[in-house]
């Protein structure tokens, strides 16, 4: 017997002595693109599989012996070895997509962990080269899940065909908007596949500003509406005839045209959004930001943030449309997370449970959308129970992160990742990924808003207030903040008046807060009814206040301070411990 075949398999038939061999061929090749810290991540969770050591490679041992991290590492709050792990990923994919027919062995790094795997390719699709080596054709690996179970469990759904287009068809697809493919599930009257919309933007000056400053605007309107990830943005030339040009041959869906200028000190953007398909205006506006509120340095970064925020947010005109159009023949893809936005905005389950469906297809259909990645993980949030046990907020952590990893310049996953990484109690961490996802979408009023909720109730008053009333009361959540504010200020004629606008009936948080608020202003007779009316669908939401608040993550002293009207409303409360 020779000395490879006294060599231990690996996995699949493969050697030991056969997977060293092109491991270390591959890492000599010049057509690998990958960073050496990555290749020598490659080599160490390698040698660990050929020691028997596949159950020890984890995060922290990666972290620590190839990245250098201290031993106080935390994969929570740095996911360094997730990011590379990702790149490493995707370079070994992009190898073998190149090459894996001219080599007998190929490596992978399969989704969600750490561990490679050495497998033989179809003999019958080696080159002569990789024959020349005289391997054998064991069974090779059988087929992994996309999936990392830990993480989502899709249904499983009916195999895509691509349906026949006409040629006429394809053109009005294309001139109708924003490339939507449509990818055509089994039999028609199915689910479609949707992608993000195109937009063009024209910008002019009416004259009042000169041509460099009307510029710089346009420029920063361009950047404004890529950071919110809702839509792509179509190619502009430098002049007027390469426009129509690029117009002519790469149309979009929508055209956003923009007059900007300045009237008695006031800087003003006039708006206008036309579906290009049925040629209907869909909205029109004007923004405005006089010299008095703002300084002149600032006045076009506001004007900026209020357009971008009214046409591209998640609230905005456009998507306004695009949910519109969802609701005569829901899609999967782009649809499918605008739905889910629409859904965690009024927190119904039916609707929840809904999205929850759709984001998974859409994830098994298109594994690398880190924005269905963090809807998904948002929508198991909100799904999850707040009063019981469950693993849902783990598994949207690990979504978050997964988002954050596929697109680390968007927003969306950072955005993601604080909600979870707050709901399980890592604040610290959790502030940290708002910080970060603010900082790559500034103009979002709901990363400012929910950022500033999470540092109010960590204890952060002054930082917390600011971005809340940045976000403006019309950001979900913020209105109840600013009323805690107001009760914690002892301003509670305030507190009242701002409770007293809010309708959530539901909402734990403003509920309980009426109550206290109420027996603080001595109007007892108000805070029984309002007491009696939450009792209908919490019985026993006094006796365990303390616990609410703590799932709710809500600083001691805010809790204090609240717990305190509660009793003057003449509510039993249960004491810690008891």
């Amino acid at each position: 017997m020779g000395k490879e075949d006294a060599s231990p398999a690996v996995e699949g038939g493969v050697t030991e002595l056969e997977a060293r061999a092109e491991l270390d061929r591959l890492l000599r090749d010049p057509t690998f693109h990958c960073t050496e810290r990555n290749k020598a991540f490659l080599r160490f969770i390698s040698e660990e599989l050929f020691a028997g050591r596949s159950d020890a490679i984890k995060a922290y041992t990666i972290a620590v012996d190839v990245f250098g991290r201290p031993p106080g590492f935390d994969p929570v709050s740095d996911p360094i070895v997730r990011i590379e792990a990702t790149r490493l990923r995707a370079s070994l994919t992009h190898y073998n997509e190149l090459h894996s027919q001219q080599h007998a062995v190929t490596i992978d790094l399969p989704r969600g962990k750490y561990v490679p795997t050495f497998s033989r390719a179809d003999p019958a699709r080696v080159t002569h080269a990789a024959h020349a080596v005289g391997h054998a054709e064991p069974a090779g690996f059988s087929a992994r899940p996309y999936f990392d179970p830990d993480v989502a469990r899709p249904r499983p759904i009916r195999k895509l065909k691509w349906a026949a287009i006409s040629p006429g068809i394809v053109g009005a697809l294309l001139l109708g908007g924003s490339l939507l493919v449509f990818t055509l599930l089994g039999r028609p009257g199915e689910a479609m596949v949707s992608e993000k919309p195109t937009v063009s933007i024209d910008l002019s000056s009416d004259g009042s500003v000169s041509v460099a400053e009307a510029t710089k605007v346009r420029d920063t309107l361009l950047v404004a509406f890529s950071r919110f990830r809702t839509l792509r943005i179509a190619a502009s030339g430098d002049d007027d005839g390469a426009q129509a040009k690029m117009r002519r041959t790469r149309p979009s869906k929508y055209l956003v045209s923009l007059k900007y200028g300045d009237k008695d000190a006031v800087r003003q953007i006039q708006w206008q959004v036309v579906d290009r398909i049925s040629a209907e205006i869909i909205g029109t506006g004007t923004e405005r930001a006089s010299l008095a509120s703002f300084p002149s340095a600032d006045q076009s970064d506001e004007l900026v943030g209020r357009v971008a925020t009214r046409l591209a947010g998640l609230r905005g005109v456009i998507n306004g449309a695009e949910n519109a159009n969802e609701g005569a023949r829901p899609t999967l893809g782009n649809g499918c997370i605008l739905r889910a936005y629409l859904a965690l905005e009024t927190s119904a389950p039916d609707d929840l449970d809904k999205t929850r469906t759709c984001l998974e297809k859409t994830i098994e259909l298109r594994p690398n959308d880190s924005d269905a990645y963090a809807a998904l993980a948002m929508t198991l949030i909100a799904l999850a129970p707040l009063d019981r046990p469950s693993d849902l907020p783990r598994r949207a952590l690990k979504l978050a992160d997964e988002a954050a990893v596929l697109a680390p310049d968007s927003a969306g996953g950072f955005y993601a990742l604080m909600l979870a990484q707050f709901r399980l109690g890592y604040s610290e961490a959790a502030i940290a990924a708002g910080r970060r996802a603010m900082a790559l979408n500034a103009y979002s009023s709901e990363i400012r808003g929910k950022l500033g909720a999470i540092l109010f109730l960590q204890g952060e008053w002054d930082e917390g207030v600011a971005l809340l009333v940045q976000a403006g009361d019309s950001t979900r959540g913020v209105d109840v903040m600013l009323a805690f504010d107001a009760y914690r200020r002892q301003a509670f004629g305030e507190a009242r008046f701002r409770l007293q606008e809010i309708a959530a009936p539901d909402c734990y948080l403003s509920q309980i807060l009426l109550i206290a608020t109420l027996a603080q202003l001595g109007d007892f007779r108000a805070a029984d009814m309002a007491a009696a009316r939450f009792q209908k669908t919490q019985p026993d939401f006094a006796g365990s206040f303390r616990s609410a608040m703590a799932n709710r993550h809500v600083a001691p002293a805010l809790t204090d301070a609240v717990e305190a009207g509660l009793t003057k409303a003449g509510l039993s409360l249960r004491k810690p411990g008891r």
